[in-house]
């Protein structure tokens, strides 16, 4: 397997960065705009708003939106949300140094 290469200072071309397709709620935060940058996932909304809690003392507007999966919620942490794909993959890109799992919801 090859290494993801990390950057924190994002250029290039995002079109083949993958997105996630997935209708979800938002339990807490301003809203969601179409994408998202997603770092950390739970099936606790105590453990979802510990990280937010985390995020928002880093400076980052974190919210919290649900998704069910198989008939179980997941609480997505989102640090922060975009209007467009490239915006977020941008965001991704910044923020994979600190949350290298980080990924993009486009929600439905």
């Amino acid at each position: 397997m090859t290494p993801v290469q990390q950057t924190t200072q994002p250029s290039g071309n995002y079109s083949n960065v993958g997105v996630r397709t997935e209708s979800v709620s938002l339990v807490e935060g301003a809203g969601l705009r179409d994408y998202s940058v997603v770092v950390g996932s739970f099936g606790l909304l105590s453990n979802a708003q510990n990280l937010k809690a985390l995020l928002a003392n880093k400076g980052y507007s974190a919210q919290i939106a649900q998704a069910n999966v198989n008939g179980k919620p997941f609480y997505r942490v989102i640090a922060s949300t975009h209007n467009t794909k490239d915006e977020a993959a941008q965001s991704r890109a910044r923020l994979t140094a600190e949350y290298p799992d980080a990924w993009l919801l486009y929600k439905k």
